[in-house]
């Protein structure tokens, strides 16, 4: 066996374990506090409901395996770094995110406008669809990360918000399921 079949090998298996693990591999440790229903936070836990959930289990099971072949693309093909920032967001945490940028609304803080989502039923991460996704090191600030992201997404079978012409949202992808199911609810095209 050649040098570069034994590196094909060993991503086909590193990219074989990994989905494995994503899909429900052994034994799963419980959900993260963010991650969990609010009704099961009490006292102090409370705060957690405004913090990002970054577990891939909240992600619809189609979603989380293109989820794992953009994560491979962006590694295998310029050796990117990526983090997973947000999967699933409650009512709390969205319509926190949605007040950002809106201080004509009562508890609304200035800043810029993240979120035309209300609840997260409107938004592709209460649902299951939806992902968050940053450079591991620069986080938020790095174009050339989102440009890419944006291209392993879609060969992947995700939509990315960096190609949304009038709310462009770089880290951000979804599943195309969702966006149909959207158009079709609201009677779009």
């Amino acid at each position: 066996m050649d040098a570069a079949s034994a590196v094909e090998l060993v991503r086909a298996v590193a990219f074989v374990v990994a989905l494995l693990l994503l899909l429900g591999g052994p034994a799963q440790p419980p959900l993260p506090k963010a991650c969990q229903p609010p009704s099961s936070l009490r006292g102090r836990d409370t705060a957690y409901l405004y913090l990002p959930c970054n577990d891939v289990r909240m992600l619809d099971s189609a979603t989380r395996a293109q989820l794992v072949c953009t994560i491979e693309r962006m590694q295998s093909h310029g050796g990117w770094p990526v983090r997973v920032y947000e999967t699933y967001r409650s009512d709390y945490r969205q319509y926190r995110l949605y007040l950002q940028g809106r201080p004509q609304l009562p508890g609304g803080r200035v800043g810029v406008v993240v979120t035309k989502a209300k609840s997260a039923s409107q938004s592709a991460h209460g649902t299951g669809y939806g992902v968050d996704l940053v450079h591991a090191r620069d986080g938020w600030s790095n174009g050339r990360f989102y440009r890419s992201l944006a291209l392993h997404a879609f060969e992947c079978g995700l939509e990315a918000g960096a190609d949304w012409p009038r709310f462009p949202d770089a880290p951000h992808v979804q599943s195309r399921r969702w966006t149909a199911a959207r158009k079709r609810q609201v009677g779009g095209s």
